[in-house]
């Protein structure tokens, strides 16, 4: 059985992926000035599931910057200026 799980939209529709504890899960998604990556992986000394969020360069390899890193059990970083406001769908804000 799969630990993680990735889903993907776009014009084809909906793809969907999966990662064990031993392979973790890398999403990436790139524009024409960047891109982002986010890794999941299981940490066997913590008992824990880590990620970790990346501005990378695109199309060429190598991190700019970690955005974000810590444990998916301790929910999200409070990156927001109102911390009770909403993440809405992409598709739906008008975002894609």
């Amino acid at each position: 059985m799969s630990h993680f799980y990735g889903t993907l939209q776009g014009p084809a529709g909906q793809a969907t992926r999966c990662g064990h504890k031993s392979s973790g899960l890398v999403v990436q998604a790139a524009g024409w000035s960047g891109a982002i990556r986010v890794e999941l992986s299981y940490d066997y000394k913590e008992n824990r599931d880590r990620y970790r969020v990346v501005l990378r360069n695109w199309p060429a390899q190598g991190d700019r910057k970690v955005l974000a890193e810590g444990w998916l059990d301790e929910g999200l970083p409070d990156i927001a200026e109102d911390a009770s406001q909403e993440v809405k769908d992409p598709a739906v804000s008008g975002w894609v």
